[in-house]
C-alpha cells in the first residue's frame, strides 16, 4: 500500500514537471495608453525547462473579456531559448476595445500577465484663429489640427457641419486629416439664413467594415448676416373705394425670403405723375392715403424708396356715384361729391307726402331746389344712400307740396333788372347829393344827417368769443372731404348776447383759448360755440383724444365760474363726429354733410353741464370708456358712466377721472337726500 502511495506521488511530480517546461519573459512592457488602431510592439523570451512542442498565444483583456490577438507554434529542445516580437495592431474586426486591459501570454499551462494599459478612442481637435461673421456666399475656411490622445498626429477624415439648432446639419465640407493638420475652405450657400449657427468640426477614423474607431470633434458658433435682395409691395386693396383709404406696405426680403427691418419712404402719384403724399415708415408698417370721394376712377402709382431697391406698384380709383344734401329753411342744396356723373332718385317727405325727386348732375355740380307747401310748419326728411336728414318744424310757403328748381327764378329776375338798377342808380345819386350838399331836406321828405354815437352808448356785439381760428358755415364750398370731431356748446337762458354778464364772457372766452391752443377752429352760431377739430388742422385722423380733452376743460372752467360767479352760466356739452367738406383761406370755410351739426345742437340742448356723446364719436371713445345710451325727447345720446383705465390711455385719463370721481359723488349725496 505505501508503495502505491509513493508511485502516485512520482507520478504527478513527473505530469506536474511537463506543464513547467518552459519560462516566459515580458521584454518590453506595453505603454501606458494607444488609440484604436494603434500597433503594440511586445518582445517576449521563452526559455525551455524541457523539450516543449506548443502553441503560444498572446490574448488581450478588457473590461472583463478576452480576445487572442497573436498565436504562434512553439518547438525547443531542453535547455533551448527563443524570442517573439509579435506587433499587435489593436483591429478588432468591427468591433471596439477600450478601457483598461491587460495582454495575458501562454505557453501550454504557463502564462504570465503585462501590466494595465489604456486602449481610448479619444480624437483631439483643435481650431487655428478663425473668422466669427460670414454673409451669404462668403468662402469660410477652417484650419486646425487632430492629435490622437496619446499626443501622436492622426491620419483620417474630417467633415465639418453648419447648424442652425433649427434644420437638419448640412455637410459644409469633407476633407482628409494628414499628420495631424488639416484646412478645408468651401463657401456659405448664397440662400442660406441668417442668423447664428453652430461649426462642428469632427474628425473620425473607420474600419474595413465601415465601423468608427477614433472620433472627436470641436464646436464654435459663427454669425450669418442678411443681404437684401428684393423689395416687395404688399396691396391690401389695389382697388381702391372713393372715401376710403389705400393701405399699402413694403417687405424687403433677405436671401431667404425672411422680412429686414428697414426704413423706406412712401410715394403716391395720381395718374399725371403728381406727387399727392410723401411719408417715411418703416418695413413691413401699414403705410395708409385716403382717397377723397371725388377722385376721378383712373390708375394710380405707389412706390418705396429703400437705401437699395425702388418698387412700384399701380393701383386703381374705382367708380363712386354719391351725393351731399344740405337742407337750409326751404332750399334743398344737392352737391355730387361723388368721381362719376350722378343720376338717381332721391326720395323727399314733406309732412306726410313723399316726392320721389330725379336728379342728376355732373361732376362737382351742384342743384337748388325749393321745397313748397301751403302755408305753414312742416317736418321734413330726405333720404340718400347713406343716411337722412330731418328738420322739423319748418316753415313753408306756395300753394301745393312740391319741388322747384332755383334755378327757374333767375329768368324772372333777369328781366327786372333793368328796372332795378336804373331805380337804384337814382336812389344812388339822391344821396350822393345830400350827403355832399348837407341837405335836411329832399322831394322825398325829411333825411336825417349821418347818426353820430352818443357819448356812453353802448356798442351792438354780434359775436360772444374773440377767434384766432374763426370758421364759417358755407352753403356752397369746394374743399377736401374729411371727418372732423365736434364739440357744441349750447349757451342756454340768453336771448340776446348783447345783455349778456361780462363774467360769463370772459370764461367764454377762456374756454375758446384753451381749444384752439388744441388746434380747433371755432364756430359761433346764434350765442352757441362750436368747436372744429379736423386734419386739414391737427394733420391726424384721429382727434377724439383732442375732442374728449377740451369738453373736460370746458367742464372744468363751467364749475370754476358758477362756484365764483353770482352771474350762473347754463351750458350744454356735446360731442359729435362726421363729415365736412373744408377749405383753408383767411378763415375755414366748411360746409357740414348729414346731421352732423344738427344732431350735436338737440344732444348740447339736453345737456346741463355733462359731457354727452354722439352715436359715433361713443364708438370711436369706446376703447377709454364705458358709456349708457339714453335717450330724451326723441334725441338719442350716450353718457360716460366709467373709465377703462389701462396703461396705455393712462396719462390721458387721468384728468378725466377726477371730474367723473367727483360728478359720481354728487350723484350719490343727492340720493342720500
Amino acid at each position: 500500500m505505501k508503495m502505491r502511495v509513493v508511485v502516485s506521488i512520482l507520478f504527478c511530480i513527473i505530469f506536474l514537471s511537463s506543464f513547467l517546461s518552459a519560462e516566459i519573459i515580458i521584454n518590453q512592457e506595453p505603454k501606458e495608453l494607444y488609440n484604436i488602431g494603434d500597433v503594440i510592439n511586445f518582445p517576449i523570451k521563452i526559455a525551455a525547462a524541457v523539450d516543449t512542442n506548443a502553441f503560444l498565444s498572446v490574448n488581450l483583456l478588457c473590461n472583463g473579456g478576452e480576445t487572442q490577438i497573436y498565436k504562434e507554434y512553439i518547438s525547443l529542445k531542453s535547455g533551448d531559448e527563443t524570442s517573439v516580437a509579435p506587433s499587435i495592431p489593436l483591429l478588432f474586426e468591427g468591433s471596439k476595445k477600450t478601457g483598461t486591459c491587460k495582454i495575458k501570454t501562454v505557453l501550454n499551462d504557463a502564462f504570465v500577465l503585462s501590466p494595465e494599459f489604456e486602449i481610448t478612442s479619444i480624437l483631439t481637435v483643435s481650431i487655428k484663429d478663425h473668422q466669427k461673421e460670414f454673409m451669404p456666399g462668403d468662402y469660410m475656411t477652417v484650419e486646425g489640427e487632430v492629435l490622437k490622445k496619446t499626443g501622436e498626429p492622426f491620419n483620417g477624415f474630417l467633415r465639418i457641419d453648419l447648424d442652425d439648432g433649427n434644420e437638419t446639419k448640412k455637410n459644409g465640407a469633407l476633407e482628409t486629416v494628414k499628420n495631424g493638420y488639416f484646412f478645408a475652405n468651401f463657401s456659405i450657400d448664397e440662400n442660406k439664413k441668417a442668423g447664428k449657427y453652430l461649426v462642428h468640426v469632427e474628425a473620425y477614423q473607420k474600419d474595413n467594415n465601415d465601423t468608427t474607431t477614433n472620433h472627436g470633434f470641436i464646436d464654435y458658433t459663427i454669425g450669418i448676416g442678411q443681404v437684401a435682395k428684393n423689395l416687395e409691395i404688399v396691396l391690401e386693396n389695389p382697388k381702391v373705394e372713393p372715401g376710403t383709404n389705400l393701405i399699402a406696405k413694403a417687405i424687403l426680403h433677405d436671401q431667404s425670403g425672411e422680412n429686414i427691418p428697414t426704413n423706406v419712404k412712401a410715394t403716391v402719384r395720381d395718374s399725371e405723375g403728381k406727387l399727392m403724399e410723401q411719408s417715411d415708415l418703416a418695413t413691413d408698417e401699414s403705410f395708409e392715403f385716403f382717397i377723397a370721394k371725388n377722385e376721378l376712377p383712373l390708375t394710380w402709382e405707389i412706390t418705396f424708396d429703400s437705401s437699395e431697391f425702388s418698387e412700384s406698384m399701380d393701383f386703381k380709383i374705382l367708380e363712386k356715384s354719391d351725393i351731399g344734401i344740405i337742407l337750409v329753411n326751404k332750399t334743398l342744396i344737392v352737391t355730387n361729391m361723388g368721381n362719376i356723373p350722378y343720376s338717381g332718385i332721391v326720395p323727399i317727405k314733406i309732412g306726410n307726402t313723399t316726392i320721389e325727386k330725379n336728379i342728376s348732375l355732373d361732376l362737382g355740380e351742384e342743384k337748388k331746389y325749393i321745397l313748397t307747401a301751403p302755408d305753414g310748419n312742416y317736418d321734413i326728411e330726405i333720404f340718400d344712400d347713406n343716411e337722412s336728414i330731418s328738420s322739423f318744424g319748418t316753415l313753408l310757403t306756395g300753394n301745393a307740396i312740391g319741388i322747384k328748381d332755383a334755378s327757374a327764378g333767375i329768368l324772372s329776375a333777369v328781366k327786372m333788372s333793368v328796372i332795378w338798377i336804373f331805380v337804384i342808380g337814382i336812389l344812388g345819386f339822391m344821396v350822393f347829393m345830400v350827403f355832399r350838399q348837407g341837405y335836411e331836406k329832399t322831394f322825398f321828405g325829411y333825411i336825417k344827417k349821418r347818426r353820430i354815437k352818443k357819448k356812453g352808448e353802448k356798442n351792438i356785439s354780434t359775436n360772444l368769443v374773440n377767434s384766432k381760428n374763426p370758421a364759417e358755415l358755407s352753403l356752397s364750398i369746394k374743399g377736401s372731404k374729411q371727418n372732423a370731431n365736434i364739440i357744441y356748446l349750447r349757451l342756454k337762458g340768453i336771448e340776446d348776447i348783447n345783455l349778456i354778464d361780462p363774467r360769463i364772457k370772459e370764461s367764454l372766452q377762456e374756454i375758446v383759448n384753451f381749444a384752439e391752443e388744441q388746434k380747433s377752429f371755432t364756430y359761433e352760431n346764434h350765442g352757441d360755440i362750436v368747436f372744429i377739430v379736423a386734419p386739414l388742422k391737427t394733420k391726424t385722423f384721429k382727434n377724439e383724444k383732442t375732442a374728449i380733452k377740451i369738453a373736460q376743460k370746458t367742464k372744468e372752467l363751467l364749475v370754476k365760474h358758477n362756484k365764483l360767479f353770482k352771474a350762473k352760466m347754463e351750458l350744454g356739452i356735446s360731442l359729435n363726429y362726421g363729415t365736412i367738406i373744408a377749405k383753408q383761406e383767411k378763415t375755414l370755410k366748411f360746409m357740414s354733410m348729414g346731421t352732423l351739426i344738427g344732431q350735436a345742437k338737440k344732444i348740447a340742448n339736453t345737456s346741463n353741464g355733462r359731457i354727452l356723446l354722439g352715436e359715433k364719436v361713443n364708438d370711436r371713445l369706446s376703447e377709454f370708456f364705458k358709456t349708457k345710451k339714453q335717450e330724451t325727447d326723441g334725441t338719442t345720446f350716450f353718457t360716460i358712466t366709467d373709465v377703462k383705465n389701462t396703461k396705455e390711455n393712462k396719462k390721458f385719463i387721468d384728468t378725466f377721472v377726477k371730474g367723473l370721481k367727483k360728478e359720481q359723488a354728487k350723484k350719490k349725496e343727492a340720493k342720500k337726500k
